[in-house]
């Protein structure tokens, strides 16, 4: 999934179910390994390494086109961002904003310490990449980019409703 629909559903599930900003976190987190489990595509990274073999070897590599991948990245958590405070913000509640940025802080961290592990190679980040793929689907539709874009606005849709009608 993108930045933006772990951002967006991250800060629903925050708005729904706490107005405890670590609570928040701990479901955005939770909500990202949920819906990394549907079918879904990704879009590439240049700086990308990866192997097909095994997971765990995968790395991004430092350089010219992880500038490139970075920018990429920021607009779409950026995006997500956005979404999530336009959505799920209550301005007569102030305390929702930091509930709100601690659902979507979780919703993004996975793909964060996926980073780190990538970087590292060590504990604890090890144990959560072996997480997150246990969690991450298989079935990618690379080949199907428009069922990709169906499937992610209806989990964007679906946490905007959830998010505001529980």
């Amino acid at each position: 999934m993108t930045l933006t629909t772990h951002s967006v559903v991250g800060g629903a599930l925050a708005k729904a179910l706490t107005i405890n900003p670590v609570i928040a976190f701990a479901v955005g987190v939770a909500g990202h390994y949920l819906i990394d489990s549907l079918p879904h595509w990704e879009y590439n990274l240049c700086s990308a390494k990866l192997d097909p073999n095994d997971r765990m070897n995968d790395d991004m590599v430092l350089g010219r086109n992880f500038i490139f991948d970075l920018g990429k990245i920021g607009l779409d958590f950026l995006l997500g961002l956005l979404l999530a405070v336009l959505f799920f913000y209550d301005p007569s509640r102030p305390e929702s904003l930091f509930v709100v940025l601690a659902g979507v802080a979780g919703g993004v961290m996975p793909d964060f310490l996926q980073f780190v592990y990538m970087k590292t190679r060590c504990e604890p980040f090890k144990t959560f990449q072996k997480l997150h793929d246990y969690f991450h689907t298989s079935l990618q539709l690379k080949t199907r980019p428009y069922l990709n874009i169906i499937i992610q606005t209806l989990v964007i849709f679906g946490a905007f409703v959830f998010g505001n009608f529980n």
